[in-house]
């Protein structure tokens, strides 16, 4: 069912959160495929889902290889930080399009990722988003999701409280991280219906396939965003 926000008013969101991978970008097979490599075994879907998407390498390192000495994860952990900077994307569709009617509405934007700063810069320069954002926060420079601490960071220095941020979110750690924030959040599903109503449960008020069907309007009580 579609959906409008309205982006003003006593209540509405001020301003709009974006993560990175699985949002503006479709890195899910590259990153799967990079972690299996590094620890030398396939994942499961739950695995990835959980603990690889949306997460950041340490903590990922953490949860997959808990029978490894220290040596052994710090060398997975190089294996991962090494490659990931030129990791493979393709944009989500219609992502660009839609951060770039955002930022020519005059909306204020942030980008929340688990990424490398070096990947991040790659992405927008790639994207030609890079000054669309007046916010970012990336891998080590809060405590990494599913803990609230990047949303809050990024609200923070958007000068808005949580509650007035809108989020898009993919993965079950972001969608956490989002909600234990405060903010509100919408999760961005693809074509999984599994993944739609799972992060729904987790507090998504709303999911949409991507961004091709979503598009921002203005009017006489001011921005407003209308989601498939």
């Amino acid at each position: 069912m579609a959906r409008t926000i309205g982006l003003a008013g006593a209540a509405g969101p001020l301003a709009v959160v974006f993560d990175m991978d699985g949002v503006l970008i479709d890195t899910d097979a590259p990153v799967a495929a990079l972690w299996e490599r590094a620890i030398g075994r396939r994942l499961g879907a739950s695995e990835l889902g959980q603990h690889v998407y949306g997460r950041a390498p340490a903590k990922t390192v953490e949860a997959l290889c808990p029978a490894m000495t220290p040596p052994e994860r710090q060398a997975v952990l190089r294996v991962v930080e090494t490659a990931e900077p030129e990791l493979d994307f393709a944009p989500v569709a219609g992502a660009t399009r839609f951060v770039s009617a955002l930022h020519a509405a005059g909306v204020v934007l942030a980008l929340v990722t688990s990424a490398s700063p070096v990947r991040v810069k790659r992405v927008l320069d790639a994207t030609g988003l890079t000054e669309a954002f007046v916010v970012r926060v990336a891998d080590g420079d809060a405590a990494s999701k599913p803990a609230p601490d990047c949303y809050r960071l990024a609200a923070t220095r958007l000068g808005v409280l949580p509650r007035r941020c809108l989020v898009f979110e993919d993965s079950v750690s972001g969608v956490r991280s989002a909600v234990a924030a405060g903010t509100r959040c919408v999760g961005v599903a693809g074509r999984l219906p599994s993944r739609a109503a799972e992060l729904t449960v987790l507090g998504a008020e709303h999911t949409i396939i991507d961004f091709a069907g979503a598009h921002v309007r203005g009017g006489r009580d001011g921005t407003a965003v209308d989601l498939p």
